[in-house]
C-alpha cells in the first residue's frame, strides 16, 4: 500500500474534474476523474469553507462522528476498465468493517474525518511519475523551438 495525499482538484483538457493524489515526498501521482459535485465537495472542505446547509458528505461524517465511528483509512484498491474502486475502513469500539465506495465519496469523507488515504492493488499500477521542474522546462523549450520553426510546402527538395 502507498499512502497518498490530495495534491489538488483540476480540470482536464475536456473540462472534466480530476482529483490528483500524490505520494508524500515522492514524484508519483494518481489521477482519478470524478464528478463535479464530488470535486466541489472535496475542494470546499480543503479550502475550509462551510456550506450553509450540510452536503451529503457532511451529513455522513456528522452521523459517523455522533455514533462514535472512526474512519480508520480509505483504500483505492482496484482499477477495472478505467474505473477505480475504493473501500472505507471503519472502527466502532472493537468492531472493524470495510465498506465499498466510489473513490470520490471515500476521499470526500476522508478529508472531513482526517483519515489517511492509501492506494493499493492494481490501482498502484495507474500511478505515474510527475516530471521534475527541470524536465518541464526542457519540454517548454522544445515546444517553443517547434513553434518557432516555419514549415513550407514549397521547400525545394534535396538531391
Amino acid at each position: 500500500m502507498v499512502r497518498v495525499e490530495i495534491a489538488g482538484i483540476a480540470l482536464d483538457a475536456f473540462f472534466q474534474t480530476v482529483v490528483v493524489l500524490r505520494q508524500p515526498g515522492g514524484r508519483r501521482v494518481l489521477h482519478i476523474w470524478i464528478g463535479p459535485t464530488e470535486a466541489q465537495s472535496i475542494a470546499l472542505h480543503l479550502e475550509g469553507k462551510v456550506p450553509e446547509r450540510p452536503w451529503t458528505h457532511d451529513l455522513l461524517s456528522g452521523m459517523l462522528f455522533s455514533l462514535k465511528v472512526q474512519v480508520v483509512r480509505i483504500v483505492i484498491h482496484d482499477l477495472q476498465e478505467n474505473t477505480f474502486y475504493a473501500s472505507i475502513h471503519l472502527r466502532h469500539g472493537n468492531n472493524v468493517c470495510e465498506v465499498d465506495s466510489r473513490p470520490s465519496d471515500a476521499i470526500a469523507l476522508a478529508v472531513r474525518m482526517k483519515a489517511p488515504i492509501f492506494v493499493a492493488g492494481s490501482a498502484i499500477e495507474a500511478m505515474v511519475e510527475e516530471p521534475t521542474q527541470e524536465e518541464r522546462e526542457e519540454v517548454a523549450k522544445f515546444r517553443k523551438l517547434i513553434e518557432d520553426v516555419e514549415f513550407s510546402a514549397d521547400a525545394p527538395e534535396e538531391d
